[in-house]
């Protein structure tokens, strides 16, 4: 109240002001400020509220803070303010904008004429991203943001969050957002049409814990997000929120590229991922405990996974049908507690994988079908988790890994009660190769252990063309020198895994000392080169 008489002809502050206090009514004290050099903060410190402050009229000449605005904290707001109106006329703000715990807020009215925001504009009960950032957090009863409509570009980030009374996004008429966008926890929003002026998001975009939220209509012009995209997310205290009223993605028709992670979680009432069509590249992606998708169909224009590929918990999905023209994966592939899935027809295409690939308590899969084209996985392979209740209790044979040439971990086989064929080549070869740790237990008789693995692959290693078990090579495996079982076999040919030709010689005994270990394919071929002998050999160590 003393301002004036204190400092007289002071219009300008070049520091910080805070005011904070139970004595405080009005501002009147500081209608000749016309600026503010650092922050403006106008709460209550710890233990403190400006609990009969009822209106900013006094800053009413006020027109930049070259700082941070912060109306209310964390804690202690300003409980009896109804409106902002008082700041109409400040049109700059250099740093970020807090309006928290202030309860009986119900409109952004007093903002109308900002134009410049240099920082974060952030409403909700979210935790900093950055040096500046806006803070909306706590202000039940405030339902629109129709003030804010002279900002078109946002500097920093946007949180709108935790308003249990916003209905709406009216009065954002942003174009563009050079950090991240987060929508989330508004239980009345029930739109977010208002956002169709947003071209591109420079940050992440996350829009998570809406419940009452039922489309993305809104979002059309939305071309790329530099970021990831959050439709729903996990938090470690209450797990994974998602937007339960939400039935598909529609509104993102435009959406181009996501450069970091794309995330479609927790959205119990989401079908499909209708919306994504035009979506031809992204750096991850996470699909996960959406209760009532069937299919990934949505996806379909995506070729490569920069990251890796997940998922999990999603109970009705019962194809990955949407995944056709994805050929490489440069992190790993996980596919788990997907208790629908019968096979992985829809990774036809795929060839490899740069990181693991696990799959775990997956209940109704039977085989690996749909994986035929894969012939790499950088990392490990794991099929089954750590005890039986994290098996795939129904898999049968690892039918569908057959090509793979190369596996660059360790192999885990366990927990999987009916999975009694494993014998498929890629299995083989690595028992013969051992890359890495191996450690097969668990499952059903023929696939209970390594032993009984490399048994499998030995009986099988030998498909005789002619003879009827007339014609053998012995020993099998060798280490050195093999023999036909025939003198009528005076030739042979050898061919590694590709099929390339590396040894031709007329002999009946075959000379291996000098190959690498592997499998091999022999031919051997009478006086007349007439094929009597074909079939597979174990070249160990």
């Amino acid at each position: 109240n003393n301002f004036q008489n204190n400092y007289p002809n002071c219009t300008e502050i070049e520091g910080n002001v805070t005011i904070a206090g139970e004595d405080i009514t009005n501002l009147n004290g500081l209608s000749v400020l016309t600026s503010i050099g650092g922050a403006l903060t106008i709460n209550g410190d710890w233990g403190v509220t400006n609990s009969n402050l009822t209106s900013l009229t006094g800053l009413d000449n006020l027109t930049s803070i070259g700082g941070d605005l912060k109306i209310g904290t964390w804690a202690f707001g300003n409980p009896s303010l109804a409106s902002l109106t008082g700041l109409d006329n400040v049109t700059t703000i250099e740093g970020n904008l807090y309006i928290e715990s202030n309860n009986n807020l119900v409109s952004l009215t007093g903002l109308n004429n900002l134009s410049y925001l240099g920082g974060d504009l952030k409403m909700g009960h979210l935790h900093s991203d950055g040096v500046t950032e806006f803070y909306a957090f706590g202000n039940d009863l405030l339902t629109d943001l129709s003030a804010l409509s002279n900002l078109d570009t946002i500097y920093g980030n946007i949180s709108i969050a935790d308003n249990n009374s916003l209905t709406s996004l009216a009065g954002l008429n942003i174009t563009h957002i050079n950090g991240n966008l987060q929508i989330g926890s508004n239980n009345s929003l029930v739109s977010i049409t208002e956002l169709g002026f947003l071209n591109a998001v420079g940050g992440n975009l996350k829009i998570a814990g809406n419940h009452s939220l039922t489309s993305l209509d809104g979002l059309q012009n939305l071309s790329s997000i530099a970021g990831g995209l959050w439709i729903g997310k996990y938090l470690s205290d209450v797990g994974f929120v998602g937007n339960a009223s939400l039935t598909s993605l529609t509104g993102l028709d435009n959406l181009t590229s996501v450069g970091g992670s794309l995330n479609i979680v927790g959205n119990d009432s989401m079908t499909n991922l209708t919306g994504l069509e035009n979506v031809t590249s992204v750096g991850g992606l996470s699909v996960r405990y959406n209760a009532a998708l069937t299919s990934l169909s949505g996806l379909d224009n995506i070729t490569f996974i920069e990251g890796g590929l997940w998922t999990q918990g999603n109970i009705s999905l019962i194809s990955l049908s949407g995944l056709e023209n994805v050929t490489s994966i440069g992190g790993g592939l996980g596919i788990r507690g997907n208790t629908a899935l019968t096979s992985l027809t829809g990774l036809d295409n795929l060839t490899s994988i740069g990181g693991n690939f696990y799959t775990l308590h997956n209940d109704a899969l039977t085989s690996f079908t749909g994986l035929e084209n894969l012939t790499s996985i950088g990392g490990y392979l794991m099929i089954g988790g750590t005890n039986f209740n994290y098996g795939n209790p129904v898999l049968t044979s690892l039918t569908g890994l057959d090509n793979v040439a190369s596996i660059g971990g360790d192999l885990t086989i366990r927990y999987n009660i009916s999975l009694a064929t494993c014998e498929v080549q890629s299995i083989c070869d690595y028992l013969i190769s051992t890359n890495g740790v191996i450690e097969i237990h668990d499952n059903a008789p023929g696939c209970n252990s390594q032993s009984q693995v490399e048994a499998a692959c030995l009986n099988t290693i030998v498909e005789e063309i002619n003879g009827a078990g007339k014609y053998s090579i012995y020993p099998n495996p060798v280490t050195d020198i093999a023999t036909f079982s025939s003198e009528e076999i005076t030739s042979f040919e050898i061919y590694d895994m590709t099929g390339t030709l590396i040894m031709r010689r007329n002999s009946n005994k075959v000379d291996m000392s000098n190959l690498n270990p592997g499998i091999y394919f022999v031919i051997g071929f009478d006086k007349n080169s007439y094929p009597l002998y074909k079939g597979k050999v174990i070249k160990n160590n």
